[in-house]
């Protein structure tokens, strides 16, 4: 990681004796194409290097989420050790953790609505259930009694579809 620090530092100095020269040349280039910018109004300058060692240590903790996720519902694995091992947690961290999860999740802490009562896990919120009325369904059933009277062949009756056919060739 210092060797890519070092490297990081080294692209900045290069940028830095470039970056004037580009400037000055790059404003020579559009007035004489015919662009007609005033030379005060910007200055050309270089986006910082990137830090690979940033991406290295987001890849490193999603391979260990990954790895703790699928082991964390075995039994036989305390989760103390899981996260000391698997996460690299050291014991201030554990208790840290511990405190802050339980600031987050106190019962009453949480919003109504939240995601965590029964139907939650589906996207209802208790007062979207507050709002459903009760249904008859002895009003139902007496209104599916006339259904006898219909054919259930699919022989002769008249289903309503579209035939294909327009109205006025008929």
């Amino acid at each position: 990681m210092i060797q890519e620090f070092r490297f990081a530092k080294y692209c900045e100095r290069l940028q830095l004796t470039l970056q004037q020269s580009l400037d000055h040349e790059f404003k020579l280039f559009c007035k004489h194409r015919g662009v007609d910018v005033s030379a005060s109004l910007f200055n050309l300058t270089f986006s910082e290097p990137q830090s690979f060692s940033q991406y290295r240590t987001i890849e490193i903790d999603a391979q260990k989420a990954n790895l703790f996720s699928s082991i964390e519902g075995v039994p036989y694995l305390s989760k103390r050790f899981i996260l000391q091992r698997y996460l690299g947690l050291n014991e201030e961290e554990m208790v840290e953790n511990e405190r802050m999860w339980k600031e987050e999740n106190q019962a009453g802490n949480q919003p109504a609505g939240s995601a965590t009562g029964d139907l939650g896990g589906m996207g209802l919120r208790g007062s979207d259930v507050d709002s459903f009325e009760p249904t008859d369904v002895g009003a139902e059933n007496a209104n599916d009694e006339g259904l006898d009277d219909l054919p259930t062949d699919g022989g002769d009756a008249d289903t309503g579809g579209d035939t294909g056919v327009p109205d006025d060739a008929i």
